[in-house]
C-alpha cells in the first residue's frame, strides 16, 4: 500500500488519502496501515490455495483493499461518522464537500493498482471490482432509504430484506475478493456455480456484518473506536429486526431502554447463536473449496479471529 500511495510533499489531497488508509498521522509521521485487511488477505489466500502465484496476486489484492477503503470515506459522510479506528474521520476533519473530493480521488487508485497485471488479467479483475462497487452502492442505498423513511417500514425491515441488504453492503465485496483470487490463480470470473469461492466470500461478509450489528450495540466504544451505538444512531440492524419479529418495535426509544428490552428478550444470546451457526457453515463451505495448505488454515484463522473480534 505504501508503494501505491507514496508521500507527496506538495499535495494535501495525497496526505489526506494516506491519513485515511493509516499510512501516516495528521502530523505527517508514517504509521502502520490501519484496518483489518480482511479482503486483500482473502484474495491472496484464495489465489495461493488454488495454486496461484501470490506475488503476482499482490496488485489485485491491493486493488480490492483500496476499493473497500474508498467506500469507507463515503460511508463516514453518510453515517455522520466522526471516529474510525480511534482516529478522526476525514469527514470530521474536512467536512462533506472536501471529503467527497478526497474519496473520489481515492476511488481511482484501485484501477491504478491493477496496471502491473497487464491486458490479460487487468480487465477481468477490474470488471469484478467495478460490478461489486455498484452492488455495494445498491446495498448502501437500501440502508439509507430505510433510515430516511422509518414509518414506511420497507422490506429491509424483514429478516430476508436485511440479509439481502447486508449481502450487497458487505458480502458482495468480500465475495469479489475471493473471486479475484480465483482469477489470479488462472480461473475465469464467470459463471459462479454453487460452492464457488465467491459464494463463500459473500457468506463470510454477511457473518461479518452480523457481528458488527452485535458490537454496534454491546461492543465497548473504547475498543471499537466508535463514538456512539447503533441504537443512538437509530439504525435498523438485525437485533432491532429480531425484536420486531417478536412484537417489540424499539425504534425511537431511549437507547438505554431499547438495549434493556433487547437484553430482556435474550436477543444477544440469539444473535451469538446465529453467528455461531454461520461460522460452522462457513467452515464446511471452506473445506469444500479444497484449498492447499497453508492457505486453508490461514482462512480458518481468519474466521476464528472474526469470531472473537471486539471491533
Amino acid at each position: 500500500m505504501r508503494r501505491a500511495l507514496p508521500p507527496s510533499p506538495t499535495t494535501s489531497l495525497h496526505d489526506a488519502i494516506r491519513y485515511h488508509v493509516g499510512l501516516e498521522g495528521l502530523d505527517g509521521v508514517e504509521s502502520e496501515p490501519g484496518g483489518k485487511m480482511i479482503r486483500g488477505s482473502l484474495t491472496l489466500a484464495i489465489c495461493g490455495g488454488l495454486g496461484g502465484d501470490e506475488a503476482q496476486c499482490v496488485p489485485a489484492a491491493l486493488a480490492v483493499e483500496l476499493v473497500h477503503r474508498a467506500s469507507l470515506v463515503f460511508d463516514d459522510i453518510q453515517d455522520n461518522g466522526h471516529l474510525r479506528n480511534h482516529r478522526p474521520t476525514l469527514y470530521s476533519l474536512y467536512g462533506a464537500n472536501r471529503t467527497i473530493n478526497i474519496g473520489l480521488a481515492l476511488s481511482c487508485y484501485p484501477r491504478l493498482a491493477l496496471q502491473p497485471l497487464g491486458l490479460g488479467l487487468m480487465p477481468r479483475v477490474d470488471l469484478v471490482l467495478e460490478e461489486a462497487t455498484i452492488e455495494l452502492c445498491r446495498g448502501q442505498d437500501m440502508d439509507m432509504s430505510l433510515a430516511m423513511d422509518m414509518d414506511a417500514r420497507p422490506p429491509s425491515t424483514s429478516r430476508d430484506g436485511y440479509l439481502e441488504m447486508v449481502r450487497l453492503k458487505t458480502g458482495v465485496l468480500m465475495g469479489a475478493a475471493a473471486q479475484v483470487g480465483v482469477i489470479m490463480a488462472g480461473g475465469t470470473p464467470w459463471p459462479v456455480p454453487p460452492g464457488h469461492p465467491r459464494i463463500f466470500g459473500e457468506n463470510l461478509g454477511v457473518m461479518f456484518q452480523m457481528q458488527d450489528d452485535l458490537l454496534g450495540i454491546w461492543g465497548d466504544p473504547q475498543v471499537s473506536g466508535k463514538e456512539s451505538s447503533d441504537l443512538e444512531e437509530g439504525k435498523i440492524t438485525l437485533p432491532v429486526i429480531m425484536a420486531m419479529e417478536r412484537g417489540k418495535d424499539i425504534l425511537g426509544l431511549d437507547p438505554h431502554e431499547a438495549r434493556a428490552i433487547l437484553e430482556d428478550m435474550a436477543i444477544p444470546s440469539f444473535m451469538k447463536g446465529i453467528i455461531m451457526e454461520r461460522y460452522q457453515e462457513l467452515l464446511v463451505q471452506l473445506s469444500g473449496l479444497r484449498l492447499q495448505e497453508p492457505h486453508h488454515q490461514a482462512i480458518v484463522q481468519l474466521l476464528q479471529g472474526m469470531m472473537v473480534r471486539e471491533s
